[in-house]
Formats: C-alpha cells, sequence, structure tokens
C-alpha cells in the first residue's frame, strides 16, 4: 500500500468511526460528508465534518472547519416554494452555526490541531467530536429550535452580502410564523430593496418570485 492509500485508507477509516459516535446522539449520515440531526416535528440539525487526506508522501488527515446549522423546515419549504427552486436546488439552512460562532473557534483549533497520521490518531480525533457534538453542537441546536429563539439569533445584522440577504429572507417568514404580519412584510421590503437588483439574472429571479409571493401571501402589494 502506498502513502497515499494509506491517508486514503486512514481518512476512511476516521469516517466510519465518526459515524458510529454520532450515531448515539441521533445523528445520521446524510449526502456529501453530512449529517443530520431531527430535532422536533418541524426541525433539523445539520453538521459537517470535513476531512482531507494529506498529500502524497504522508499519511495524515486533516480536519478542515466544521459547520453546524438549525433548519426550520417549513420556512425553508416556504422560501423554495415561493423562489420557484426545483428539486436539485441546494438546500439552505435557516441558522448556520458560523453567523453566531458555533463551534467556538478555540475548540475547532484544538481538534483541527490533531491531524491523526495513525489509528490511535483517529480515535483520539473522534473522541473530541464527540465531545464537540456533545458540548457545543447539540445543546445549540436545541436551544434554536423554537421560533423566538430562532428570531432572536437571526435578529442582528451580518456583513456578507448573501448572509444578510438569506438572513432577512428566514427573518421575513419566521416573522410571519410568530404572527407579526408587520415586521415580515417590512422585512421582505428591505430584502427586495437591498439584494433584489444585484444585476445577475439566477440571483434576482427568484429573489423577486420570493418577495411577490410572500406579499402577496401576507395581503398586500
Amino acid at each position: 500500500m502506498t502513502m497515499a492509500e494509506t491517508g486514503a485508507a486512514l481518512k476512511k477509516e476516521w469516517v466510519r468511526a465518526e459515524k458510529k459516535a454520532l450515531a448515539p446522539h441521533g445523528f445520521r449520515a446524510a449526502a456529501g460528508g453530512r449529517y443530520v440531526v431531527a430535532l422536533g416535528d418541524d426541525w433539523t440539525g445539520g453538521l459537517t465534518l470535513p476531512k482531507r487526506a494529506g498529500g502524497a508522501g504522508t499519511t495524515t488527515v486533516h480536519f478542515d472547519p466544521p459547520n453546524c446549522s438549525v433548519t426550520h423546515v417549513p420556512t425553508q419549504r416556504l422560501i423554495r416554494e415561493l423562489s420557484g427552486f426545483g428539486p436539485k436546488a441546494p438546500e439552505y439552512p435557516t441558522l448556520p452555526g458560523a453567523w453566531r460562532g458555533v463551534p467556538p473557534a478555540d475548540v475547532v483549533d484544538a481538534l483541527r490541531a490533531s491531524a491523526p497520521s495513525d489509528p490511535d490518531g483517529v480515535a483520539k480525533a473522534v473522541a473530541g467530536t464527540d465531545d464537540l457534538v456533545r458540548d457545543h453542537v447539540l445543546p445549540w441546536m436545541r436551544a434554536h429550535a423554537d421560533l423566538d429563539a430562532l428570531a432572536a439569533a437571526l435578529d442582528a445584522p451580518l456583513t456578507a452580502p448573501d448572509s444578510e440577504a438569506q438572513r432577512l429572507q428566514s427573518l421575513a417568514v419566521v416573522s410571519h410564523w410568530r404572527g407579526d404580519d408587520a415586521r415580515a412584510r417590512a422585512l421582505t421590503d428591505e430584502f427586495a430593496e437591498r439584494f433584489g437588483a444585484t444585476g445577475i439574472a439566477p440571483i434576482d429571479e427568484p429573489r423577486g418570485r420570493f418577495a411577490a409571493g410572500f406579499r402577496d401571501l401576507l395581503g398586500g402589494a
């Protein structure tokens, strides 16, 4: 077996052990190296733990920054329907953890520093992931699988334009579910005004469809 093949085999073993460790927490493996956990009838949590084998001449496997998220399924379903997205369009979470510093950077840095190069290293990395999920990821997910908590987390503006557009869109729909249609309408207007005319048709068209459809749903132009 070559060094490269050994690195690939070690990565495969890491993923196998990771799946086994996450299963008792309720996570199931999904496409693209993603894990999903049910948080209630209308809620799911997503977790991505990317890793890559080192280059030629090394058996090291590197752990890239993990991502976690909370999705309110009715919110995302309505956004997709009103935007006119087909079944193959990307899925977007309602609240990405990265927007709010979850998982904590210091914990992630310590985990990434492990960079296992043998089975013992993989076992330690999996144990670290188990701690990360138990102590940080799952508590955060469960705390935000609630419309009031979700709205509060979505209330703070973001710097990146695409993220801010997604935040406004999600918060508008969540405000509607919470019975605040006046705020839902105001957020939709802000979303359309700030992010509905980028000059890029594949972006502008679904955003325009969403804004028009959601205003109709709210009962006003």
